[in-house]
Parts: C-alpha cells; structure tokens; sequence
C-alpha cells in the first residue's frame, strides 16, 4: 500500500535484508535457501523493465545455486486464509562461486537491466528440470482449504475474548487521529467511497442503539463497517450481519473482500497482517492468536501466548509464514537438495 516505498535496487528496507541475506549466503553456503515475499515481487517494473524476483534469481545463481520461484496461496494448503505470495528456492549445486565475488542488489539491478536476453535465458535452461519437478512436488502436496474460517476462532465466551472486548470497550469513540501529512485524509476517502454508493447516508450495520459492540469500535471503523457492508451488499446481495465474514478494518475503503471474492472462497478470511480483523457476525475483533491459528500456528506449538498482548501476536501472525506453505517448501528441498 506504501506507493512510495524503495525498490530492491535502491536499497530500501527489502533490499537491505537482501543483500544481507545474500552475504550469509556467500559466507557459509547453506545447502538449502528459501525465500518468501509478496506477489508484488513477480511484477514487472517499469522502470528498470526487470522483475524483482529476476534479481533474487540471478543472484542465487552466481552464487552456486539451482534457483527456482512460484506463486503459492495459503488456501490452496489446508489453511483458510487467502494469501498469496511467492516462495523462492535455492539449491547448492557442485559449482562454487568465486569467493572474491560478492553480489551488491544495487550493482546487479543496474547489470541486469542491459543484460542480453538469450544470455539469461542460457542460464536459466540449467535449473529448468530440476525447478519443474519442485513445482510439481507443490502442486501435488496442494489441499485446497475445507475448513471454515469460523472453524479456528474461540467462542465468544472464551477468557481471552471477554479481556480483549473489555480492553478495546471505551477507546475514544470520537476522535481518530487525522495525519497532516496524508494527501487523502480517512474522511475524505469515505466521503469519496460513498458517493459511488446507492444508499450513500445509511447506516445499516452500525445502527444499533447502545448494542454493547459498537463501543469496541471508533468512529473511522464504524464508517468503515458502514462503507463495506452497502459494498458488499449492492456488489452480491450479501448480508453481512448473517453471513460470517472477516473485514479488515485497517485498510481503507473500497479494499473490502467479498465483492469480488469466488463463490468458493468466501470460507476464507482476507491475507493476515499487522492490523485489525472484524468478524461479522461476532460483531468483534480477533484476537493475535486466532490470527495466528490462520497461519497454522496454534496456542500448543508455542510455549506460552500469555505473556505476550494479543497486539502483538497480531502483528506477529501478520508477517508470519504460513506453516503449512513452509512445510511443502521444505519437504521439496528434502526431496530434490543434492547430498
């Protein structure tokens, strides 16, 4: 969402733990490497006319390894949860790199630009088979998710959930902060939002005299809540007070899932990030460990979830792996890593 954040070449935050990773790489040659990103890594720049996972590639290779990526979603591997990324894989082969050479992001961005295309497609033929049997070893280990989101949230009576609902009951109903700096401030984007709408003024899902849950909320949410659901409602008849769905409500308006969401994936909560996910029909927030459950990490694999605020966990779950994802990109490199 940040329009102007730093490509890899210019050596933002990604770029940075790039190049280190690169330089571990380059000192202590691991047999296995593996590498998870946003989808966004496969698009082409216009700019530099390359891709950023072009340059992950090129420098695996020059480093000695059979490199290989692919688009891979948590709903496709028994977790409902829509997240698409891309995974990265790179396999030691016999061939040391020079050890004088270290590949800078910066420098090979820059070469890749110019480089001869045939060249490129020279180098990639070396790994073309033994890429082509990982990712069929990841389509074979694919399950498409059955279990619903609601499957892996705790009742509402639920210790945890009671804290966390007495926690959020009482924030300042009536001011959000408004940043100067924003070119659109949350207000005016509303405004905007609802102009494209039929029934631009109504509150159809907030409209509850003193219900208990709409304390929880502050007034950007409650808007929010108000935005998405005439969305979703004019878009595919939904009613979301009676269909269960998940609303992430730190995103902006017109970012809601569900108006274009498949029929068949409605089962599955939005991507989990560091924010605030809304259910529904729950009327309340999730807690960091659910949020943790959709990645496929659970109260018993950790040793205790207690000691840390749910916020937390929350923005933990967000930039988490999916475990499941993980695992099928592990057992592949168990498979086809040379000895």
């Amino acid at each position: 969402m940040n329009r102007n954040r730093k490509n890899l070449e210019e050596m933002g935050t990604s770029g940075t733990t790039l190049q280190g990773c690169l330089d571990y790489i380059l000192r202590h040659r691991p047999r296995i490497v593996i590498f998870e990103n946003v989808k966004n890594i496969a698009l082409l720049d216009s700019a530099t006319g390359i891709r950023p996972v072009d340059l992950v590639m090129e420098a695996l290779k020059r480093l000695g390894y059979n490199a290989g990526w692919k688009f891979l979603n948590t709903r496709n591997y028994y977790l409902p949860q829509s997240r698409a990324r891309v995974w990265m894989w790179g396999y030691r082969t016999g061939d040391a790199p020079n050890p004088k050479y270290r590949p800078v992001v910066s420098e090979l961005a820059a070469e890749l630009v110019h480089l001869d295309t045939a060249q490129q497609l020279a180098a990639d033929a070396a790994g073309a088979a033994l890429n082509d049997k990982v990712s069929r070893t990841l389509d074979h280990l694919q399950r498409d998710a059955v279990l619903h989101f609601d499957d892996l949230i705790l009742p509402d009576d639920d210790p945890h959930v009671r804290q966390d609902i007495e926690k959020r009951t009482g924030r300042d109903t009536n001011k959000v902060s408004i940043s100067e700096k924003a070119k659109l401030t949350w207000d005016v984007k509303h405004k905007m939002h609802r102009d494209s709408l039929r029934n631009r003024y109504s509150k159809p899902y907030t409209s509850y005299r003193g219900a208990p849950w709409l304390r929880t909320l502050n007034e950007r949410e409650k808007q929010l809540c108000d935005i998405n659901f005439q969305e979703v409602y004019e878009a595919r008849g939904i009613d979301a007070r009676q269909v269960p769905m998940v609303w992430e409500l730190s995103q902006s308006a017109g970012r809601v899932p569900g108006t274009k969401t498949a029929e068949t994936q409605m089962h599955c909560t939005p991507c989990v990030v560091p924010g605030s996910l809304w259910h529904t029909t729950r009327r309340r927030f999730l807690l960091g460990r659910e949020k943790l459950r959709f990645q496929g990490i659970f109260e018993e694999d950790l040793k205790d979830l207690d000691c840390v605020p749910e916020s937390v966990l929350g923005d933990l779950a967000g930039n988490a792996f999916s475990a499941t994802v993980c695992a099928a990109n592990l057992l592949a490199a168990l498979v086809f890593a040379e000895p």
